[in-house]
């Protein structure tokens, strides 16, 4: 997807208030298939935007996940549960848990102010019938840190460079933030990208006819060197775990890291998850 048929689209999609049906037609008569839930996510992050004040709203906001390849939600949802004794990582549980989905993402000078404004229009967005999904606001600063970092792969020279996210708003911004990240580009983001679908592969057909997979560490650090590098794991974490957050679901996350006091631990998880294969995690938590 190029940035000009992304722009093509999310003109399309910004220029009136669309029902999910026709956010669907308008995807369908560009050649891009969504799951319905990541078209609700699409009209959801549509809405979130027109609540922000659409026009006067000049921040980057974007919606990412499969779009490159027009299937988001057309498969299951894989879920990985990673065990960590302090900043050791020890291996991961995978399931299949709901179907894959769309993302939706904000830069902000102010992400806090903006945290506080999407804060204040929950009440109103939550009571609304799509499913909606969450969002992530990261500072400017955060993202010119992460998309010019050599030392592991960085998250938005990925999702930038190498995916095809739908601007809402901010495009100048984003392409401007692509630019940078271009002369950055290492091959650790390629590796990366196709480790990602390399261990999803791997999950997939070890988890036919059974609830759930643990692999251990090594073997995952050994398969894909760079996915589960310790560099890129707490990267990846630290980021996850310092940015704003605002959830307008009750949806989990696709990765979870759980802390842990040793192997004992890990295998009460292991055989909670198997005992429970749909039981959202932080219930499962609450059993322990």
């Amino acid at each position: 997807m190029t940035p000009e048929f992304s722009q093509k689209i999310t003109d399309k999609l910004t220029q009136h208030q669309m029902s999910v049906d026709k956010i669907k037609e308008i995807l369908k008569e560009e050649g891009l298939f969504f799951s319905d839930d990541s078209v609700k996510n699409i009209a959801h992050g549509l809405m979130i935007h027109k609540e922000m004040g659409e026009q006067s709203f000049k921040d980057p906001f974007f919606i990412y996940g499969s779009t490159a390849k027009g299937t988001a939600g057309t498969e299951p949802k894989i879920q990985e549960i990673q065990y960590w004794k302090d900043v050791q990582f020890l291996g991961s549980t995978f399931r299949i848990y709901g179907t894959s989905d769309l993302d939706i993402r904000c830069i902000s000078e102010k992400p806090e102010s903006l945290f506080e404004g999407l804060t204040r229009l929950k009440g109103s967005l939550f009571q609304s019938n799509l499913r909606p999904a969450d969002i992530r606001i990261e500072s400017y600063e955060d993202v010119r840190k992460n998309i010019t970092r050599q030392d592991t792969s960085s998250f938005y020279r990925r999702v930038l460079l190498l995916n095809s996210p739908i601007f809402l708003s901010g495009g100048k911004v984003l392409n401007s933030f692509a630019t940078i990240g271009r002369d950055f580009l290492v091959q650790d983001d390629l590796d990366y990208e196709r480790e990602i679908g390399e261990v999803k592969n791997l999950v997939r057909s070890r988890l036919e006819g059974i609830p759930s997979v643990f692999l251990l560490a090594h073997e995952l650090a050994t398969r894909y060197p760079n996915l589960y590098s310790e560099n890129n794991l707490i990267a990846d974490n630290f980021q996850r775990t310092h940015s704003f957050k605002i959830s307008f679901s009750l949806r989990e996350s696709s990765l979870i890291p759980v802390q842990v006091s040793g192997e004992e631990e890990i295998e009460e998880y292991v055989n909670l998850l198997e005992q429970n294969p749909s039981t959202p995690f932080k219930d499962l938590k609450r059993k322990k």
